[in-house]
């Protein structure tokens, strides 16, 4: 018979190594510095290797007067291992000449989120020096001051920018443009969420100007709520060779024309949300010319041409079950959903099944 000091009852600290990182990976930022770190010197240095600190993104809120709490303090010093970092100023009377002076050096920072009133020239340059190997950056400020965008364009290891401002668009697309055009050397996505002007030609050769000058390098394009589909936009997108993702929040202005401007794409994924100016001909026809061969999503939400016609056309037409979302498409019969050999809704989501079985599951 096993004695009481024979027998063994399982303990967390029983678990291989990697599955600990895991568990900690998982744990607010807090705990992480404070509870894990005391437990023993095991977990404490566990707590610090870069495995449990790389998924993890850190919002810190710093104020002028009191550039950040004890917690947040003891994380950032605690975390040199840190890849994404958000940082939140609301108001205009915290913003800093430099944003190094409120905020730690953290060598491994691969992801900064900046929402505040405003981006300067100063601010943006700091950035670029004292974060050099940033991969992602996403920028939501109300005005981007002068010179800031062409600072940003020297981060040489960028691959993803997102931009949303309220900024007006007479200051905004002319030194976005020269931006991408003189920087950004490692630019792969561009996801865009500002005033257009469509009613102004010179603007407009602007905005698209900014696409055309990232188009070599470009594999994923998002256009956000505030800039509409535009013909000279999408032909613009058109001209996107390497493209595998393009995103249009707002297409109630996109045309027949526009559409087809697409059908030269390789896409893996397409999202035309709200285009009501389609015509069903016109999305048959995009369907039969673009090569649908590689795609897995498809997003038609709110879009009139969408019929039943159409989703046969799709499972025919592609080799590989894509997933399409359409909802609010009221030409989409119950009939076609009821084909499916689950029980499903007309509105939500649709997979389609690949050909030659020409089934349609909604789920």
């Amino acid at each position: 018979m096993a004695t009481a000091m024979e027998t063994h009852s399982p303990h967390i600290s029983d678990l291989p190594v990697d599955a600990l990182l895991e568990v900690f990976s998982r744990l607010p930022a807090a705990d992480l510095t404070q509870g894990v770190s005391g437990v023993c010197r095991a977990w404490q240095d566990l707590a610090m290797e870069p495995a449990a600190w790389r998924s993890r993104r850190v919002q810190v809120a710093p104020r002028k007067h009191r550039p950040l709490t004890a917690a947040e303090r003891r994380v950032l010093r605690r975390a040199p291992a840190l890849r994404a970092l958000a940082v939140s100023l609301r108001r205009a009377q915290d913003l800093p000449d430099k944003l190094s002076a409120m905020l730690p050096l953290c060598e491994q920072l691969r992801e900064l989120q900046l929402s505040l009133p405003s981006l300067s020239a100063d601010m943006a340059d700091d950035a670029v020096r004292h974060w050099p190997r940033l991969q992602q950056l996403r920028v939501e400020a109300l005005v981007l001051q002068e010179g800031s965008l062409e600072r940003l364009g020297q981060l040489g290891q960028l691959r993803a920018l997102q931009l949303a401002t309220l900024q007006p668009s007479a200051t905004l697309w002319g030194p976005l443009r020269r931006a991408v055009r003189e920087g950004f050397p490692s630019l792969r996505s561009l996801h865009l969420d500002a005033r257009c002007d469509t009613d102004s030609s010179a603007g407009m050769d602007e905005t698209a100007g900014v696409i055309l000058d990232a188009a070599p390098r470009l594999a994923h394009l998002r256009l956000g709520a505030l800039v509409p589909a535009d013909p000279r936009l999408l032909a613009a997108a058109g001209q996107c060779a390497g493209l595998h993702s393009l995103h249009v929040e707002d297409c109630t202005a996109l045309t027949d024309a526009g559409l087809l401007s697409l059908s030269g794409l390789r896409l893996r994924s397409l999202t035309l949300r709200q285009a009501r100016g389609v015509s069903t001909a016109a999305l048959l026809h995009f369907l039969r010319a673009a090569d649908l061969s590689l795609l897995q999503h498809l997003d038609l939400s709110g879009c009139p041409a969408l019929t039943d016609r159409v989703l046969r056309l799709i499972t025919f037409r592609c080799s590989h079950p894509p997933k399409l979302v359409a909802e609010d498409c009221p030409n989409v019969s119950r009939q076609a959903a009821l084909e499916s050999p689950a029980p499903c809704t007309v509105a939500a989501c649709v997979t389609l099944a690949a050909a030659p079985a020409r089934q349609l599951q909604v789920v």
